[in-house]
Order: structure tokens, then C-alpha cells, then sequence
């Protein structure tokens, strides 16, 4: 299991041999770009916007199909069936059956527990004293 940025995370998965690494969700953010400078550097603002504009014209998508489009491990139509899926009624059904198979075998011994205790136990203390 990898947990880390989209970006880092579709470069794993597109350059993978046998294209058995799949995302299991969406990302829980919103993927943004960044670009690591030292604390007052003074073209801070200007590359902040510059990405921000390259993000709004849809420049940053072109550049991702660019690289990442003709990698076969994206192609979706090929990986539609091994993606995961939600439990149904039916995945679960057999615990439900087995939980109340239980509380019926239980509810039946205690049934039998208490006919035993109301007519069985009361015979041998009628008997009289004196007989083995």
C-alpha cells in the first residue's frame, strides 16, 4: 500500500510492469501544484500565479495527458473490473442467516431447559423416601 500525492502516486502506477497498482479512491484533496523556495525568495509571487493561471487554462491537464496519456496502466476499460465495491445485502447474507440459525438453536435449548426443569426434575422428588 502506498499512501502519498496523486502526482507521485500515477507515476508509481503508470510506470508498474504488470499494471497491478490501482487507486482506491479519489484523493481526499484537491490536487495542487507547488514549487519548494526559500523563505523569501523574491519571484515567490510570480510562480505562485503563473501556476495558478497555467491550472485555470487548463495548461496542467495537457501537460498530464502529454505524459501520462498513453501509459496503458491508465486506461480505464481495462481496469473496470478491478476496481472496488461497495457491499451489498447479498456479500453479507450469510451473517445474518448464521447469526439468527444461533439465536434459534438458542432459544430451542432454553426451551428444553425449562420443560426439562418444569417435568423432569419434579418426577424422582415425588417419589417416596424409602425407594432407591
Amino acid at each position: 500500500m502506498l499512501i502519498g500525492d496523486t502526482a507521485v502516486l500515477n507515476y508509481f502506477r503508470g510506470n508498474d510492469p504488470g499494471c497491478n497498482l490501482h487507486l482506491l479512491a479519489d484523493s481526499i484533496f484537491d490536487d495542487a501544484y507547488a514549487v519548494g523556495v526559500q523563505k523569501g525568495f523574491p519571484l515567490t509571487e510570480v510562480i505562485s500565479e503563473l501556476l495558478l493561471k497555467y491550472s485555470e487554462y487548463g495548461y496542467v491537464d495537457q501537460l498530464e495527458k502529454k505524459w501520462y496519456g498513453r501509459v496503458p496502466c491508465f486506461d480505464d476499460r481495462l481496469h473496470r473490473f478491478n476496481q472496488p465495491e461497495p457491499l451489498t445485502v447479498e456479500a453479507v447474507a450469510g451473517v445474518f442467516i448464521m447469526l439468527l440459525v444461533g439465536v434459534g438453536v438458542g432459544v430451542l435449548i432454553l426451551v428444553m431447559e425449562h420443560i426439562m426443569f418444569r417435568y423432569a426434575l419434579p418426577l424422582p422428588q415425588k417419589r417416596p423416601k424409602d425407594c432407591i
